[in-house]
């Protein structure tokens, strides 16, 4: 019975604590959660009286005459001043006469532009009164460019084997550096099927000559008509009758024929030629026919590097081109099947 009646007593403790407890609990967050119902009111700041900013008046004016040290007026000269920060700029009439307005307060530093004169700079009075500006040097004459004298040529080339003439390009390159004053221009101009090519007016003066194939038009190599390491051919183009120049090609070329351990042919093999001095200078891509029979023109006498692959086979192979000659590889078979 006092084990019951303790029960009781507890149960009439906690009970009533719980209640205040959930009840504080629900009027904290009533105030929390409860929307303010004044309304919010919101005060103009105070008016600021700020003074007006008055720009310095700009009603000032300068007139005059820009003449050269002999008293002739000169037309056309820039005159330019800067006031109150402030850019002004004009030109000289055909009398020599100039007006600037709407100018703060000077003396005002003025420079006078004029052509086949140097820069000159003076300070000029803000009193109202006209001025005579006298530059102080003598005109001096312009640079002029000599006559551009041009002559006519014409050429031949002759054919190397493997090449094709129709649409070979020979360049012309000045020796005189471009940035020389009256230095001539280089030239490009393309041949014929026969290997014949003219210019009407080609400038005066001396050119390196390069032949370049049909593939290579606009670049610089590789040139067909020399050895690779040999110096360019030099063409002195002069005035008078017109002048011929002809190039003989020294171009040779490499061909052969791919097959595979069983001697069959492999059309569609990939031959890629390369210098073996300059390996940037890779040749056109070919690629052997049904018979797998290959053929690369245009290689200066030089050595090469010659790649062939077909599926998993490939064979390289350093070469030796001489002048005009066609150059018969032996290639060995090639196994095209992945080996596992």
């Amino acid at each position: 019975m006092r084990k019951s009646g303790g029960t009781r007593w507890r149960w009439a403790v906690v009970v009533p604590l719980a209640a205040l407890v959930a009840w504080g609990v629900g009027w904290t967050l009533s105030r929390i959660t409860r929307k303010d119902p004044r309304t919010l009111e919101v005060t103009s700041p105070p008016q600021t009286h700020l003074p007006v900013i008055v720009s310095p008046p700009r009603a000032r004016f300068l007139s005059g005459t820009v003449i050269g040290p002999d008293g002739v007026a000169i037309d056309d000269a820039l005159v330019a001043l800067i006031a109150s920060d402030e850019p002004h700029w004009t030109y000289t009439d055909k009398d020599g006469r100039f007006a600037l307005e709407g100018l703060a307060r000077g003396a005002w530093t003025v420079t006078i532009s004029a052509t086949a004169h140097l820069p000159f700079t003076t300070t000029i009075s803000d009193d109202g009164t006209p001025v005579v500006v006298r530059l102080p040097d003598a005109k001096r004459p312009l640079p002029q460019l000599a006559p551009r004298v041009v002559a006519a040529i014409a050429g031949h080339i002759a054919p190397a084997p493997m090449t094709t003439l129709a649409g070979l390009e020979v360049v012309f390159t000045p020796t005189t550096p471009l940035q020389q004053i009256d230095a001539p221009l280089p030239r490009r101009v393309l041949c014929g099927s026969d290997g014949r090519f003219a210019l009407p007016d080609l400038q005066i003066g001396e050119y390196k000559v390069v032949v370049l194939p049909e593939w290579a038009q606009n670049g610089t190599w590789p040139d067909l008509s020399r050895a690779e390491g040999t110096p360019p051919r030099i063409w002195n183009q002069t005035s008078g009758t017109e002048d011929t120049l002809d190039i003989e090609l020294v171009a040779g070329g490499v061909r052969g024929i791919v097959a595979d351990r069983e001697r069959n042919p492999l059309a569609g093999a990939l031959v890629l030629v390369a210098s073996a001095t300059a390996p940037e200078r890779v040749w056109p891509p070919v690629t052997a026919d049904a018979q797998g029979a290959f053929a690369i023109p245009d290689l200066p006498p030089a050595d090469y590097v010659v790649t062939v692959r077909a599926g998993a086979g490939s064979h390289q192979a350093t070469v030796t081109v001489r002048a005009r000659e066609v150059l018969d590889l032996t290639l060995p078979p090639l196994s095209v099947e992945q080996t596992r």
